[in-house]
């Protein structure tokens, strides 16, 4: 005897009013991240740069502490030849501002040498096609070179007045900046003898736009020195280098220029009251 089958065969795939359903659904969704995705770089920068200026804050005093010889040296130089490198943040020709290349004199090169900061990377410009070359992970030549830090050595220094602003100075901030101190910066790039001792490796930042691309520019963090200071002696204002150079800071480099821990907290919380973050 055979049986009758009632149930209706099993239905395979979607009815049109489920497609339009599960599309419309789907559309929501992609409106909704494409109004996130332009605030997603902004989100990375913030995040990364103010967790990690503090943390390479601590890590170069811890290494002053275990070390017992001072600051770590081997730092980028920021430089290739006399001028700042090319592929350093910036916006045609003005490159970081508040930022300037000069040697250091005497002075303020035993200054960094008391400090423990003895020898700099050497960097080389990306035009030169080396292999292995990469303007943030290995800016450098293949078989890496240390110069002593000594007198005539070109290095870059921080304005004043961009040092004041960032709040790298001692001075008192309702007053004109102190034009006879001098701040040198120096790039925390993979050779620094920090990494692989009191942090594990030497971290990276993205700006808030193409511009602070890695591939394309050398985005590493950079430390603050002060090498000498404006003094008044005999009621006569001198410049006299300091007897062992002091951190300052550390900072991020964009392509407008350079930004501090209170920068990265200002820009959180304008981030906020945009509605940017929730």
């Amino acid at each position: 005897m055979k049986r009758c089958h009632d149930r209706t065969a099993v239905r395979r795939g979607l009815t049109l009013l489920e497609l339009v359903i599960v599309m419309t659904i789907l559309v929501a969704i992609a409106g909704i991240a494409v109004t996130m995705f332009p605030r997603l770089l902004t989100r990375a920068h913030i995040a990364t740069c103010a967790s990690n200026i503090p943390e390479l804050v601590r890590a170069i005093q811890m290494y002053e502490a275990v070390a017992m010889d001072g600051y770590p040296d081997r730092m980028d130089t920021l430089c290739v030849g006399n001028a700042l490198a090319t592929y350093l943040p910036g916006q045609g020709e003005s490159i970081l501002p508040g930022i300037y290349t000069d040697a250091l004199d005497a002075g303020e090169a035993a200054a960094l040498n008391a400090a423990g900061i003895l020898d700099v990377t050497v960097m080389t410009d990306g035009e030169l096609d080396v292999e292995g070359w990469h303007p943030t992970f290995w800016p450098y030549a293949s078989d890496v070179g240390f110069a002593p830090v000594a007198g005539g050595l070109r290095v870059a220094f921080i304005e004043p007045a961009e040092a004041k602003r960032l709040g790298l100075s001692l001075e008192d901030t309702s007053g004109p900046p102190r034009t006879g101190d001098r701040f040198v910066i120096f790039g925390l790039g993979a050779p620094c003898r920090m990494f692989g001792r009191t942090m594990s490796e030497a971290p990276i930042h993205f700006s808030d736009g193409r511009l602070g691309n890695p591939n394309e520019r050398y985005m590493r963090f950079v430390a603050v020195y002060q090498v000498s200071s404006r003094e008044l002696v005999n009621q006569i204002i001198q410049t006299t280098a300091l007897a062992r150079a002091r951190l300052r800071g550390v900072v991020a480099m964009h392509p407008t220029g350079l930004e501090g821990l209170t920068d990265h907290v200002g820009d959180y919380w304008s981030e906020v009251n945009s509605g940017g973050l929730n």
